[in-house]
């Protein structure tokens, strides 16, 4: 899973990002991006983590299981947070690779169609 194919499959879909600050860490990549038409105060932090002590806190959340296998985690975090921005990030990462959502509020039971 990389971010450069991560914002190939967006520009695909039609949507369009400035990327910054890429970084790399054992296990870890990141980087902040906005749309294009927008100010980089609506930036969100992408962080895409193999990690296994970070999947494994996350996935020992899941009661159903379903999630046993996976092994690399997807994080958004920002402050002026984009729900266009959140929603095509979400659909882009579902038609690459099989995808469970979570999140800290919903637990398991999100699902694309509640983000705005």
């Amino acid at each position: 899973m990389t971010l450069a194919k991560l914002f190939r499959q967006m520009a695909k879909g039609g949507t369009r990002v400035q990327v910054f600050g890429r970084g790399f860490a054992e296990g870890t990549m990141n980087a902040g991006l906005h749309l294009e038409s927008d100010p980089p105060a609506k930036a969100i932090v992408v962080e895409i983590s193999n990690d296994p002590e970070i999947a494994t806190e996350v996935l020992a959340e899941d009661p159903t299981g379903r999630v046993k296998y996976a092994n690399t985690i997807v994080r958004l975090s920002g402050t002026g947070i984009n729900w266009v921005l959140v929603r095509a990030i979400w659909l882009a990462i579902e038609a690459l690779w099989p995808t469970v959502a979570y999140d800290e509020v919903d637990g398991f039971d999100i699902t694309v169609n509640m983000v705005s």
